[in-house]
């Protein structure tokens, strides 16, 4: 009987500590290494190594795509760079300079290679610049779409840019998505006859036989008075449908600068006004109207992110620094300047509410960075790091708060002039937060003083690497190979599609680029458990430990 006893406290001990330990789950972080600067290349023989690392990304479907420059017999530089995309166990070699580029004159070789985007179907599409017989300056990049193994020529610069007039070029480009279908959407700027500062813009969409204007500059403004067109437009996110948001300056009859600043969503049956300047605001008081609205983030399933001022409806100022979230027909206020701030002390008010983009999930949460005023703060803890939905938004880090897994009196470090909580948000799909910051404290200098942290999907931070720290990578259990980070790169934020290249996805993977001190790099995920599956594992364990108690008694 008392053994019995023994064992049933023994599980609740055990049971507890697992719920409540703080270590527990960063302590089942694992680490895989991709690849390692001074390792052969993978697919170019035992010869060829791995010298630097670019433009490492994740992508659906485990795959993982990255370009490498190259060290080896017959490298020179005009073959030094690849590009390799797949399985993180096997990434294949898909393009590399000096390769005869796809649709070209024969000699016309890929000159640099830039980051691909890849489908759940495994299709890619990447621009790259191009060199050899023809080549100048108005042809020398171009951007290709396919199979992995079977690219074709999309377009190139200086080529007719469909759906314009004879002599219409286009000038420069950008690939802004690639689809669910193997589309590619293309952000062009134009050159020729009858192309203004008005009209020189545009996208195209398609595949390599059938490439078409979707929308273009100087265009009738759906709804709005005859002779008011699209003007100088910012900003644009596309979904993997390649339904869009932009952000666009408006000009015609009636258009004023206080008027001019708009906000659209695009599909195939058209472009519907989201919110304009001065027109009345979505989920605002009543009366009040909205005053240079400014797009900061698209998600696939088309909700909407932007920041702007309020007016009382004669242009006078009533809030500022407004953040709306949600569909285009249920826009809410998430928060604004003078707004309690969460998790705060009673007066601490936002006085800035977003320093950059405000990515927003699937799920309608978001997560924004900003500056706060009140009672108790100075430059040392007057920003912070929030993520939530409309009315439960919460508190992820502030300046000058204790940095998880770090030495006691390690803080986030506070600076207006440096905004260093200001790096771009980053959310994935099941509201897990990345973070990535300086640090001050005791102890603290140049050489460990930035680290990046992950919550898990219960809104806790976890430390994922810090510079200064000891990092084994090796992944064979048996074999340590130590080195120290001198450096953390890779981390960025998609806006809009699900499948646009990432550094943090929905399976809780971070890739990370992490420069060493002895000269070596390399390319590492890690992958951030749910607490269920810890609590699987400790169930588990408990359940080993069961069979034993019952085996003594």
């Amino acid at each position: 009987m008392t053994g019995k006893l023994l064992f049933g406290f023994s599980v609740v001990l055990l049971y507890g500590s697992l719920l409540t330990s703080p270590n527990f789950v960063h302590a089942t972080i694992t680490y895989k290494t991709v690849a390692l600067s001074g390792s052969a290349a993978n697919g170019l023989g035992p010869d060829i190594k791995y010298k630097h690392f670019f433009d490492v990304n994740l992508h659906p479907g485990g795959r993982i795509s990255f370009r490498a420059s190259l060290t080896g017999p017959g490298i020179d530089t005009a073959n030094d760079t690849a590009l390799w995309i797949g399985a993180a166990d096997s990434p294949v070699v898909t393009v590399r300079e000096g390769d005869q580029a796809p649709g070209t004159d024969t000699g016309v070789t890929f000159s640099s290679l830039s980051s691909p985007w890849v489908n759940y179907a495994g299709q890619i599409a990447f621009e790259a610049g191009i060199s050899g017989p023809g080549v100048d300056s108005t042809n020398f990049r171009g951007i290709w779409s396919g199979e992995v193994d079977d690219v074709s020529l999309l377009v190139l610069n200086g080529s007719h840019a469909p759906g314009t007039e004879t002599g219409v070029n286009f000038r420069q480009f950008s690939l802004s998505t690639l689809t669910n279908d193997g589309q590619v959407v293309v952000s062009g700027d134009l050159i020729g006859g009858g192309v203004e500062h008005f009209n020189n813009s545009g996208f195209w969409q398609g595949v390599p036989d059938h490439f078409r204007l979707r929308w273009r500059e100087g265009s009738q403004a759906p709804g709005l008075p005859a002779g008011v067109t699209f003007f100088d437009p910012r900003f644009s996110f596309f979904d993997s449908s390649a339904r869009f948001v932009m952000q666009s300056n408006l000009l015609g009859p009636g258009i004023e600068l206080s008027n001019r600043m708009s906000i659209w969503i695009g599909s195939e049956a058209g472009l519907d006004l989201i919110v304009r300047s001065e027109n009345s605001a979505p989920g605002g008081d009543d009366g009040a109207t909205v005053l240079g609205p400014f797009l900061t983030g698209f998600s696939e399933q088309g909700h909407v992110t932007f920041v702007s001022d309020l007016g009382d409806g004669a242009g006078q100022l009533v809030d500022r620094s407004v953040i709306w979230a949600g569909k285009p027909e249920s826009l809410q206020i998430v928060a604004r300047a003078g707004d309690q701030a969460p998790g705060m002390e009673p007066g601490v008010v936002f006085w800035q509410t977003a320093t950059g983009s405000v990515p927003i999930n699937n799920a309608g949460q978001i997560a924004f960075n900003g500056f706060v005023v009140g009672p108790g703060v100075t430059w040392e803890n007057d920003q912070g790091y929030w993520a939530g939905v409309p009315g439960e938004l919460k508190l992820i880090a502030r300046s000058g708060d204790q940095a998880p897994g770090t030495e006691e009196g390690v803080v986030f470090q506070g600076d207006s002039s440096l905004f260093p909580l200001a790096a771009k948000p980053s959310i994935n799909d099941v509201g897990q937060i990345v973070l990535s910051t300086f640090l001050t404290g005791p102890g603290v200098d140049s050489s460990n003083d930035f680290g990046v942290w992950v919550t898990d999907t219960l809104g806790r931070l976890k430390l994922i690497a810090r510079t200064g720290d000891k990092f084994d990578v090796n992944d064979t259990p048996e074999i340590e190979d130590l080195r120290t980070i001198s450096r953390i790169e890779n981390l960025h934020t998609p806006i809009g599609s699900d499948i646009a290249p990432r550094s943090f996805n929905d399976d809780g993977e971070l890739v990370l680029r992490l420069k060493f001190t002895d000269g070596y790099e390399g390319i590492f995920i890690a992958t951030i458990p749910e607490p269920g599956t810890v609590i699987l594992i400790g169930i588990g364990s408990l359940w080993m430990v069961g069979c034993l108690g019952r085996s003594n008694n």
